[in-house]
């Protein structure tokens, strides 16, 4: 078990008639007493969680396939498919067992929805785009790499959102660097299988941050290994694929998240 350092929010803020905030710098006075003003910090215990799955196909069908190369075609799959695992569990981990998911994560500050009906349509459960835009502000001030990241399923409600009734100012505005999947009032959107799809108290559906302060980290190499005897007697070849990681929010002040109504 490992221990990483995390950052806690600040306890207090500064109002607009004194700067009173934790965090915040205070005048001394001549001989006075400096004024503690650390942010708060904790640890979190890191684990190594072991993902991975395995694939078989008989010895005919490697030889019988179209391309030939199909080990090389199988391995590139089992890749893919490993990270779309760990991007799971980074967005929607429970913590026990697993790693804890940026998505669940009950210490970053979450807007719940005002939108959706018992039985309605996905969509119907989708953020406004006034709900979006607090996202935006929720954060402490000095992130400057914050993005959206979202079900890929979700982006088409906010495609269709405006600012206005009759969507003259849209919310949405498209890349043209291939970049991005587009840009949420002006904040690139990258998508992830690791955030649910819109609905009935889906928890961290959408989450706006500066995604460099979560962390993914590796315990050891991918192992990609092959196998022509653990079925030998069908005359199957195996492959399997492994990696041993965690994930943490190493600062709960870089994020937002925005969390559909319960109904």
């Amino acid at each position: 078990t490992h221990e990483r350092r995390k950052r806690r929010a600040i306890a207090g803020a500064a109002t607009a008639d004194h700067p009173s905030g934790a965090g915040v710098a205070q005048i001394i006075t001549q001989g006075g007493m400096i004024a503690e003003q650390e942010p708060v910090w904790d640890h979190v215990a890191q684990q190594a969680w072991k993902i991975g799955f395995q694939t078989r196909l008989t010895y005919e069908l490697t030889m019988d396939l179209s391309p030939g190369n199909i080990e090389n075609e199988v391995s590139t799959d089992m890749a893919e498919g490993l990270g779309h695992g760990m991007a799971w569990y980074a967005g929607r981990g429970s913590g026990s067992s697993q790693p804890a998911g940026l998505g669940v994560d009950t210490d970053i500050t979450a807007i719940v929805g005002t939108g959706g009906t018992s039985g309605g349509a996905a969509d119907t459960f989708a953020p406004t785009p006034g709900e979006l835009v607090d996202m935006k502000y929720k954060l402490r001030k000095g992130y400057r790499n914050a993005i959206y990241m979202t079900l890929l399923e979700n982006l088409g409600a906010i495609r269709k959102a405006a600012l206005n009734s009759d969507s003259t100012s849209p919310l949405w505005t498209i890349d043209l660097t291939g970049m991005w999947l587009g840009y949420i009032d002006g904040v690139p959107v990258l998508d992830s299988i690791g955030f649910p799809r819109w609905g009935d108290n889906a928890i961290g559906a959408i989450v706006y941050g500066d995604f460099s302060r979560y962390e993914i980290r590796f315990a050891g190499p991918m192992r990609l290994d092959r196998s022509t005897e653990v079925a030998w007697q069908t005359d199957e070849i195996a492959w399997r694929i492994l990696q041993r990681f965690d994930g943490h929010v190493l600062d709960e002040t870089a994020f937002s998240k925005f969390n559909c109504k319960n109904v």
